[in-house]
């Protein structure tokens, strides 16, 4: 009898023994299956698409007329992107604009510059391009209301740009404004990251175009 359970409280500890052992091994080779999960996702994650810096710098262009207190004023439109970078020359984000200026004979050097932009992210510059100050606008009612489909819009006769050369600005995250591939959109949002972000746009924008002596930014 005392052999009997000898051998049964053998059995219990090879049993014991045999139930750890594979306990270990399965633990290994979930570790090694998450491992390998995670180092297959890595390399089926696509790579972060190329920007072409030159090609986003490109400027789309063109010239109008519009007739403002009975006197035709030509201008220039550009719309593009400004690139936006860091004190290293790293590429954090691309700010998109439309800027409108005064063709003709016009001291660059004393035409006043209207910088428009809301804050971002919620709203872009779209209705204080389109539904204020802006050569063009969005076509409405008497009453101010949309009207239906198909929508018009028609030159804006109280522009402001008859005084002023106007910038329309759309902030990181609003209109066709983006951060750059694995650049956090956060770091552009809010009241001082508006004030940062914005800032540095007109910097640069005046500084591009050599209107330092002209800055009117309201």
């Amino acid at each position: 009898r005392s052999k009997s359970i000898s051998t049964l409280f053998m059995g219990v500890i090879f049993l014991m023994m045999v139930v750890e052992t594979t306990g270990f091994v399965l633990a290994g080779s979930e570790e090694n299956a998450g491992a390998a999960a995670q180092a297959k996702e890595k390399e089926a994650a696509p790579a972060a698409p190329v920007i072409d810096e030159a090609k986003l710098a490109k400027l789309s262009t063109t010239e109008h007329t519009i007739t403002l207190n009975g006197k035709p004023v030509r201008y220039k439109a550009d719309a593009g992107y400004m690139p936006m970078k860091d004190e290293s020359g790293k590429h954090l984000c691309s700010i998109f604009f439309i800027a409108y200026t005064q063709q003709g004979n016009v001291d660059k050097q004393k035409r006043p510059i209207t910088f428009a932009f809301n804050g971002g992210p919620g709203s872009a510059a779209l209705w204080l391009h389109m539904g204020g100050l802006g050569p063009k606008r969005v076509k409405m009612s008497e009453e101010g209301f949309t009207l239906p489909q198909p929508f018009q819009y028609e030159d804006n006769e109280y522009s402001w740009l008859e005084f002023t050369d106007l910038v329309f600005i759309d902030p990181v995250s609003t209109g066709y404004s983006r951060a750059v591939p694995k650049e956090k959109p956060d770091q552009f949002h809010g009241v001082k990251n508006d004030i940062q972000s914005v800032a540095e746009f007109i910097r640069l924008w005046v500084t591009k175009n050599k209107r330092w002596a002209g800055e009117c930014s309201r």
